[in-house]
C-alpha cells in the first residue's frame, strides 16, 4: 500500500503545481488548453502505440468498450428518472444530463499508469474507445436536444474519425495483431514523447481547477449519478461479463470516472450552461483526486 501511495504522490504534486502556477499567473486557462492539445495530438497517441501494440489481446478486452457505452446509457436513464424533480432552466438541466454521462477517463490515466503500468493504461484506452464513440454521437445528440436544435452531431463525429488517438489505437492494434515490433529508434522516440503525458495532463487539470458551488442540489445529484452510479454500473457489468483481475479493476475504475471535460465543450457548442459545466468538472476532479487512489487500493486488496 505504501509503495502504491508513493507512486501517486508525484501525480498529485504536479496537479498542485498546476494550481500554483495559475495562481501566480505563470500559466492561464489558455495555457491549460494548449497543454491538453499537445496531449491529444502528440503525447497520448505515442503512449497508445507503445502500450496497446504490446498488450496481450484476450476475449475479455472486447467487453471494455461495451461496458463504457452501456454505462453511458444507464447513467442517462438514472438522470432522466431524477432530473424531473429539479425545477431549473432547460439549458442547466441539459448540462447536468451531459455531465452525468461523460466519463473523464483521461483524468484516470496518470493513476492507472502509476498503479498498473502500460498494461493497465492500454485497457483504459480500449475502454475509452467505447466512451468516446458514445460521447460524440449519443451524448452530443442529447446535448443538442436540450440546446440549439440546429447543431448537427455528424460534425463532431467527423472530428472523432480524424482524431490522432483513434488512429494511434488502430495502428497499435495492427502492430499487435500482426505481431510486429515497433522499430527501436521509433520506440525510443515514442517513449520520450509519451513520458510527457502524465505531467501535461496533471498540470492542465491544476490550471483548469476552479471549484464553485452553483445549483448545488442538482450538482450533488449529478455527481452521485456519475461517480456512485458509474461505480455500480462497472461492478454490475464486470460481474455480468465475468471479468477478472486487471481487466475487472480497470473497467470498474473507468466506469466511476469523474465528469468529463467534454461537458464543457458540449455545453458551449449546444448553448447550455457553461458556468455550471465548469463547476461540475472542477468539483468532480477534486473528488477524483481523493477517491480514485482509494478505489484502486480497495480493488488491489480485494
Amino acid at each position: 500500500m505504501n509503495e502504491l501511495l508513493s507512486r501517486f504522490t508525484p501525480v498529485l504534486i504536479i496537479f498542485v503545481l498546476g494550481i500554483l502556477l495559475r495562481k501566480v499567473r505563470i500559466l492561464t486557462k489558455n495555457d491549460g488548453e494548449l497543454l491538453l492539445k499537445i496531449v491529444f495530438h502528440l503525447t497520448l497517441p505515442a503512449l497508445i502505440i507503445l502500450s496497446v501494440s504490446v498488450v496481450q489481446i484476450s476475449l475479455d478486452l472486447i467487453f471494455l468498450p461495451i461496458i463504457a457505452g452501456s454505462t453511458i446509457v444507464l447513467t442517462h436513464l438514472f438522470f432522466s428518472l431524477t432530473g424531473r424533480f429539479f425545477a431549473v432552466e432547460r439549458r442547466i438541466k441539459g448540462t447536468a444530463a451531459v455531465g452525468a454521462m461523460i466519463m473523464n477517463v483521461g483524468f484516470l490515466y496518470p493513476f492507472l499508469i502509476a498503479a498498473y503500468g502500460h498494461t493497465g493504461f492500454a485497457r483504459a484506452v480500449i475502454f475509452d474507445f467505447g466512451n468516446g464513440l458514445l460521447v460524440v454521437t449519443y451524448v452530443y445528440y442529447i446535448a443538442s436536444r436540450y440546446g440549439d436544435p440546429e447543431n448537427q452531431p455528424i460534425k463532431i463525429f467527423r472530428k472523432l474519425c480524424a482524431s490522432p488517438p483513434l488512429w494511434a489505437l488502430a495502428l497499435a492494434f495492427t502492430f499487435n495483431i500482426a505481431d510486429l515490433a515497433v522499430p527501436l529508434p521509433i520506440r525510443q522516440t515514442l517513449e520520450s514523447i509519451g513520458d510527457m503525458t502524465i505531467p501535461l495532463i496533471m498540470l492542465s487539470l491544476g490550471v483548469y481547477f476552479t471549484p464553485r458551488l452553483v445549483q448545488y442540489p442538482l450538482l450533488i445529484s449529478v455527481l452521485i449519478i456519475r461517480i456512485a452510479g458509474g461505480l455500480g454500473c462497472g461492478l454490475l457489468f464486470a460481474e455480468l461479463f465475468d471479468l477478472q483481475g486487471l481487466t475487472r479493476s480497470v473497467a470498474v475504475i473507468c466506469a466511476a470516472a469523474p465528469v468529463g471535460y467534454n461537458t464543457l465543450t458540449f455545453s458551449s457548442m449546444a448553448k447550455l450552461d457553461v458556468e455550471f459545466a465548469a463547476c461540475l468538472v472542477s468539483i468532480s476532479i477534486a473528488l477524483g483526486i481523493l477517491y480514485v487512489p482509494l478505489l484502486i487500493l480497495i480493488l488491489q486488496s480485494s
